[in-house]
Formats: C-alpha cells, structure tokens, sequence
C-alpha cells in the first residue's frame, strides 16, 4: 500500500471515531506500538508510517500502525486480521474478568463461542478495498462512551 493510501487510510479511521477519548486512545496506542516497532520488529512499514506520523501527516491509529507492523513482518493480510480481531475480543473478555462480571473459565468459552462472528468480521474487512469503503456503525457504543467522556469517575480511559 502507497504512503498517499495508508495516510487516507489512517485519516478516514481518525474520522470515524466519533468520541474524542476513542480517537485519543487510538492514537496513544498507535504511538506506543510505533515506539517500539523499530527496536523490536524492525519493519520497514512501521518506520514510514513513524516518519509520516512524527511530521503530524497523520494520526497514527493503532489499526493502521499494527498493519503497517504486520506488513513489515509479512504477515498474510488474512491472518493480521483475524489475530487484531481475536486481540480486541481477548481484550474485552479481560476487561470482564478484572471487572468481576465473569470468571476466567467464561471467558475462554466465551472467546470459543465468538469465532464465527470474528471469522465473519474478518470476511467483511477484507472486503474493503479502499479507504473508502471503511465504515463505522456502533450507535450504542457511541453514546455510551459519549456519556463516558463526560461521567465524573470512569474505570477505563476507553
């Protein structure tokens, strides 16, 4: 992929991210990964998409920097998607057993049972073939954490 293609790409996720705590976070993240990547990955992909982000080009979005990642390493696009994918739900089966709604055994076999929706997620992302077929559409996640970004205590950033 172009620099011109990842920099539109990165921008229309940026875009998409209504609530201003989801677009920090991805950007904290995306910072994060991009600090480390050169010493630990050494990706060549990684170190652009760096350059672009320390000139303020783009924003650097954890998606867009963990692809760039995968690219440097020549992970298939297929198998990138699916282990983010799998990522995200590992991570919020984590955050529900730090949050005491259920225990470690639940959450492994909930992980099981959401396979097909992450294998069926993965499908329709790589679908896309350009920037402009990503979408978002989460209207109750939104407002949730847009009553978040204004709550007086909050357990979590995102």
């Amino acid at each position: 992929m172009t620099s011109h293609r990842v920099v539109e790409t990165d921008r229309s996720l940026h875009a998409m991210k209504l609530n201003r705590e989801q677009r920090t976070a991805s950007v904290r993240t995306g910072r994060q990964v991009l600090d480390s990547a050169d010493a630990a990955f050494a990706s060549a992909p990684a170190a652009r998409l760096g350059r672009l982000v320390a000139d303020r080009a783009t924003p650097g979005n954890h998606a867009v920097v963990v692809g760039a990642v995968h690219a440097g390493l020549g992970v298939p696009v297929q198998q990138a998607v699916a282990s983010d994918l799998y990522a995200f739900a590992a991570g919020c089966a984590v955050a529900s057993v730090r949050l005491g709604r259920i225990d470690f055994r639940r959450a492994q076999r909930l992980l099981r049972e959401v396979r097909p929706e992450v294998a069926r997620a993965a499908g329709a992302a790589l679908s896309a073939r350009d920037p402009r077929d990503l979408h978002a559409s989460t209207p109750a996640a939104d407002a949730v954490a847009a009553a978040h970004e204004r709550a007086e205590a909050r357990l979590f950033i995102t």
